[in-house]
């Protein structure tokens, strides 16, 4: 994924915890850290739209993206909010969830 003129990934291990903490079919219990609610994807998320959004959210934000350090951004797709987390050092996305949970909207 090119942002900015700089290249940004996501791992499968991203995008498995992605989805085991954001997705229903695939959440695995766990919560976030100091965290007593989870928000969840709508149902039928795929992973290639959370790529897309992904990808949507990196070019309308690139201003924003760290060359360093971790920095979140909200990016809206489809009138739902999501939190977009970048490690600027490592150049990967090890973050997205939406802001609340939601039904299928489509």
């Amino acid at each position: 994924m090119k942002a900015n003129g700089r290249t940004y990934s996501v791992t499968k291990t991203d995008m498995k915890h992605f989805l085991e903490r954001h997705s229903m079919n695939h959440w695995n219990g766990s919560w976030a850290p100091g965290k007593t609610s989870q928000t969840f994807f709508y149902q039928g998320m795929t992973i290639q739209r959370l790529d897309t959004i992904i990808l949507n959210g990196l070019k309308q934000n690139a201003s924003k993206l760290p060359s360093s350090g971790f920095k979140q951004f909200n990016y809206t797709y489809n009138n739902i909010t999501y939190v977009i987390g970048v490690n600027g050092t490592t150049k990967r996305v090890t973050q997205i969830y939406p802001k609340k949970t939601y039904v299928n909207p489509y």
